[in-house]
């Protein structure tokens, strides 16, 4: 973001889930960074910022994503800062929904929330998170397993009309 100033009309964060700290998945973080401003027509972000679990079993643990939202809020309030003017949209995919929800509890660290593939955003509903919410999951995705409309690790799943995001 260095060669754009502070007029960007959006700039948005990606937060990936298990295994994006490993560096074998920064290109994969990369292109889905690439992919979203290119939606977006901003500056996108591909945050590790956090030790994120490195197996689906470690991913049961809230840990990582209480340390990782602590340092996600410190970075949106200084991406906040940088972009003053812009629409901040901040994207979580698996349990970076986690991790996304538990920042956003906390402070309003984005104008929008999307929470992508989520096993929950260790909130009952969307009302308890800061900011525009919105919820997306493929039909096919695995990650229905763990969770439900009612709860499961982190909570209800983000797409179950019980949540109260928008699709």
């Amino acid at each position: 973001p260095e060669n754009i100033g502070t007029h960007a009309a959006q700039v948005s964060t990606f937060v990936g889930g298990v295994g994006s700290s490993d560096s074998a998945s920064w290109p994969t973080a990369v292109e889905r960074a690439r992919a979203i401003a290119r939606t977006t027509h901003g500056p996108t972000v591909a945050w590790i910022g956090y030790s994120a679990p490195p197996t689906l079993s470690r991913a049961a643990h809230e840990d990582p994503a209480r340390r990782g939202a602590a340092e996600l809020g410190r970075f949106q309030r200084a991406l906040r800062q940088r972009f003053p003017r812009a629409q901040h949209i901040l994207i979580g995919y698996s349990y970076g929904s986690v991790v996304v929800g538990k920042a956003a509890q906390q402070d309003y660290i984005a104008d929008d929330i999307v929470l992508v593939g989520s096993p929950g955003a260790s909130a009952d509903r969307a009302a308890q998170l800061h900011g525009r919410i919105w919820s997306t999951r493929n039909t096919e995705d695995p990650i229905a397993v763990i969770t439900g409309p009612h709860g499961g690790i982190h909570g209800p799943e983000p797409t179950s009309p019980a949540f109260c995001a928008t699709p």
